[in-house]
């Protein structure tokens, strides 16, 4: 066999195998990243899940104190107006922190469809968290419930 053609078609192999192991490592670093990406906003929707529990909560506390305020007899207009611009800060603290975690339930929606139900579930029940927390067993569950169907999404 011609010499130049065993080193042509060895040269052809080396360069079809490098180009496929560059191709293969390129895929599985999109998929590492979209898998990091995936995994940080999973994250991020939990604590902000969590966070709109806590300003919910915070605002029922607000509602409660503004009440006691201004049905005392002993409360002079000063002390129900100081209730009452509190009240007012806790709800637009529990309105930004329901749209923070809004938009990351897009995303987890986004990157793991599989757990787009059990995650709004959970979102849900944080957003209406108040004063007694009557709901913290079905919160639990729901935050157990969204936990592992993100993990079954991200195939852990």
């Amino acid at each position: 066999m011609n010499p130049w053609i065993t080193a042509a078609a060895a040269l052809f192999g080396v360069v079809v195998g490098v180009v496929g192991k560059y191709l293969a490592d390129l895929r599985a670093g999109r998929n590492a990243r979209l898998l990091d990406e995936k995994l940080k906003q999973a994250v991020r929707f939990f604590e902000a899940a969590d966070q709109a529990r806590r300003t919910q909560q915070g605002v029922a506390t607000a509602t409660i104190s503004f009440d006691n305020a201004r049905q005392s007899q002993s409360s002079t207009p000063a002390v129900v107006e100081d209730f009452r611009t509190k009240l007012t800060e806790s709800r637009e603290r529990a309105r930004v922190a329901l749209m923070d975690a809004e938009k990351v339930y897009t995303a987890v929606r986004l990157l793991v469809p599989e757990a787009a139900g059990s995650a709004r579930t959970y979102l849900d029940l944080c957003h209406e968290a108040w004063q007694p927390d009557d709901k913290a067993d079905a919160r639990k569950r729901a935050l157990e419930t969204a936990e592992a169907a993100i993990r079954r999404g991200l195939g852990a």
